[in-house]
């Protein structure tokens, strides 16, 4: 386990750009972090510039792509309630991409009752058998950031972090998986849902379908139009959310690591393969 830092926002006044403010803020920081032993720090940025120029001094992007995958209802009301103008190429372009989506979807196999061993209950505590779960998951990661039982009761239970619902498959006390969402109602129009996190025990590919699939129901039972999720690019929720009618939004955030304190374990990090790393919207402060 290696201590790290998430780095949330960091502003310059428009009168005083130009002066080296962010630069001498930024450094103070870095050192901030030497000081008290942090290995790496990470951020992530929806602006190509602050990206950039992160890159250039010296930081690194993810070691692979970071995708928005968004499962919309209704194409059209989406483009209405999001886009500026009327872009009618990009409109025909996801509904050919929504149209191969649900073939998809229509061809997958469903399960049969018979080979559904678990049940799906929405949770209000990460207790012991979570505890066990997450020990059971960790060895099958090389690059995860935290969720002791401890931290998930904070981040997704404390009700000062929001309305969370947490669904978690289990079998005789056992955890086999959760998904975590949320709704965004900031927009009274046009509610959205995101969401924050998913994992399962190896090779229970079927239990992270039905989660998605449950917050699929639940939203569409609320007659909500869209739901976005982050994954990695070939990482196998990838692939699950696309069979569960998400599409490849094709929009990248952008992920920024800056190495404080490692050695070898830096250049690991690069080479860790997609499906032994796990990135979502809970793992920052977006949602």
């Amino acid at each position: 386990m290696l201590l790290c830092s998430q780095g949330t926002d960091l502003t310059v006044h428009p009168d005083y750009r130009r002066m080296g403010i962010y630069a001498k803020t930024s450094g103070y920081k870095t050192q901030h972090y030497k000081d008290n032993g942090f290995s790496f720090a990470w951020a992530v940025t929806g602006n190509p510039i602050v990206f950039d120029s992160n890159i250039e001094w010296g930081r690194r992007s993810s070691p692979h792509r970071v995708n928005t995958l968004i499962r919309v209802n209704d194409i059209d009301l989406h483009f209405k309630m999001k886009e500026k103008g009327d872009n009618v190429l990009r409109q025909m372009g996801a509904k050919v991409l929504k149209g191969l989506g649900d073939l998809s979807l229509h061809l997958s196999r469903p399960l049969s009752k018979d080979e559904v061993d678990y049940k799906l209950n929405e949770i209000n505590a990460f207790d012991d058998g979570y505890s066990i779960f997450w020990k059971s998951v960790q060895p099958s990661y090389d690059l995860i950031y935290e969720r002791s039982p401890e931290y998930m009761n904070w981040r997704y239970l404390d009700r000062r972090a929001g309305d969370f619902k947490v669904i978690a498959a289990i079998a005789d006390g056992v955890w086999l998986g959760y998904i975590i969402y949320r709704i965004n109602r900031y927009n009274k129009d046009y509610p959205e849902t995101y969401i924050a996190d998913i994992l399962t025990l190896p090779g229970r590919s079927e239990v992270a379908s039905e989660l998605i699939s449950e917050v699929n129901r639940r939203i569409d039972k609320e007659q909500l139009n869209v739901i976005y999720s982050w994954d990695i690019e070939n990482n196998s929720y990838f692939e699950i959310l696309q069979r569960e009618g998400y599409l490849n939004s094709r929009y990248n955030p952008y992920f920024i690591y800056q190495n404080i304190s490692l050695t070898s374990e830096w250049e690991e990090m690069y080479r860790v393969n997609p499906g032994r790393m796990q990135v979502h919207f809970g793992d920052c402060d977006w949602v």
